[in-house]
């Protein structure tokens, strides 16, 4: 039983076994870059093979991340609009240029925790889309699972609970 038990487990963390972690940045927060790259390295279970880290924005951020550099995929942004971010279109690139199934996209605000992997194996593989729990490092909550009204106009977000739907 407990080999079985063991085989079913390998089975269905199998799925997070590789990761490409793509970075949305304008390249004015070298050091926010920098803190990002370093939490992805930092994540247990996942060698080289099996990480893949992107970041878009602009060529420079890459020399900003001095030997961090290595370790990362340039998806460099078009100047075209560049001055105003284009975040959605960064992020479809980011889907592009990632190689593994697996995606994590993030801004160059936040930064993943070392036990990443270990929570996304126990939140299991059975997802689309997920939206992590987002707290600042002072442990404050962020909403992380909001709805806007139902028009197409500029609205409050308004906070909901885990499970919750709105279409």
């Amino acid at each position: 039983f407990g080999l079985s038990r063991r085989r079913a487990h390998e089975q269905r963390s199998a799925w997070a076994s590789a990761w490409s972690v793509g970075l949305v940045t304008d390249g004015r927060k070298p050091a926010s870059v920098s803190r990002f790259v370093s939490s992805v390295l930092a994540m247990g279970g996942l060698d080289a093979d099996n990480r893949q880290i992107l970041v878009c924005g602009p060529p420079k951020v890459i020399d900003d991340l001095g030997p961090l550099g290595v370790h990362v995929e340039l998806v460099d942004q078009p100047s075209d609009f560049a001055s105003r971010g284009w975040i959605t279109r960064k992020k479809n690139w980011l889907v592009a240029a990632s190689r593994h199934e697996n995606l994590v996209i993030a801004h160059d605000r936040y930064v993943l925790p070392a036990d990443f992997l270990a929570a996304i194996t126990r939140f299991g593989g059975d997802f689309d889309v997920v939206a992590p729990r987002q707290v600042t490092t002072t442990g404050a909550e962020m909403p992380d699972w909001v709805m806007l009204a139902d028009h197409l106009g500029w609205s409050v977000p308004g906070w909901m609970e885990y499970g919750d739907y709105h279409p």
